[in-house]
């Protein structure tokens, strides 16, 4: 793929950035953005340009911001994933008190026996990102912050303990996501990625998955979505294993758009490694 450069979720020293840096290199011209859908945008601006994002967390589940922009925005496709061994660091300043822990949600999920442990008075706060809770830390007394051991060094922070609950499997998966046609049109890889809204019927569910399992496609996930704006009403992000142009592929897709208000392959992509932070 020709790539001008690379947005992704900020500020600098998110686990976003470290593995966006490990896949690409750091000659890469990297910008970051403050929201998944700021990331989202950037990319339909700029020719030639890609998002990486996080789409789902080992002990947080779905990253749905992802999700739900993935299903709305017809624009948008995924070319490639990867995942990240998360170590998670709990940064600070030496011998201050700690009133006050920042992080994403995703670390705050992973690390909660361990701050009801360790820090049961600390009151705990959820921001945009790891990298922001540092910020945060730098600006605040006894406050504290769950992130990458990087952290501390962009942002002069003390590790305060590291690892934090690492005998517990940490795990991130990230997508990276175009809107550059030419990587629409390729379409390589063994997996894909569907946006599906069923009929509103008894057994639609049911019905639309029978195709991909007489065509022998295995689905590896499935997350019901509400419809924005109609009440009680849902969609499917489901990814399967499979190339949109195989034969099987196509013959699911085929008899599956039969139970289907619509049905919209967002990508089909490989699994392009698994790092370690």
């Amino acid at each position: 793929m020709k790539i001008d450069e690379i947005t992704y979720l900020g500020p600098e020293g998110t686990y976003t950035h470290q593995v966006a840096e490990m896949r690409f290199g750091k000659d890469i011209k990297f910008i970051p953005s403050s929201t998944i859908l700021d990331a989202c945008e950037h990319v339909k601006a700029v020719h030639n340009s890609y998002a990486v994002v996080p789409i789902e967390n080992s002990s947080a589940g779905n990253i749905t911001a992802t999700i739900d922009l993935l299903m709305s925005d017809e624009s948008l496709t995924i070319v490639e994933t990867m995942s990240l061994d998360v170590r998670l660091a709990f940064l600070g300043r030496k011998d201050a008190r700690v009133d006050t822990i920042y992080s994403h949600f995703a670390p705050f999920k992973h690390c909660s026996k361990w701050i009801r442990a360790h820090q049961p008075k600390a009151v705990c706060h959820e921001v945009s990102s790891t990298a922001e809770a540092a910020i945060r830390v730098t600006k605040e007394d006894n406050a504290a912050a769950l992130g990458s051991k990087k952290l501390a060094s962009i942002y002069n922070l003390d590790i305060l303990e590291y690892p934090v609950e690492q005998a517990i499997v940490n795990e991130t998966e990230f997508i990276v996501i175009t809107s550059t046609k030419t990587e629409i049109d390729k379409s390589k890889g063994d997996r894909s990625s569907l946006a599906v809204e069923l009929l509103n019927g008894p057994g639609s569910l049911c019905s639309f998955l029978i195709p991909f399992r007489d065509m022998g496609v295995n689905l590896t996930r499935i997350i019901s979505r509400p419809v924005y704006g109609v009440p009680s009403e849902y969609a499917f992000y489901i990814d399967i294993k499979g190339n949109r142009n195989s034969k099987a592929v196509q013959e699911a897709l085929k008899s599956a758009k039969l139970h289907c208000d619509s049905l919209r392959v967002i990508g089909s992509y490989s699994h392009t490694g698994k790092f370690h932070s």
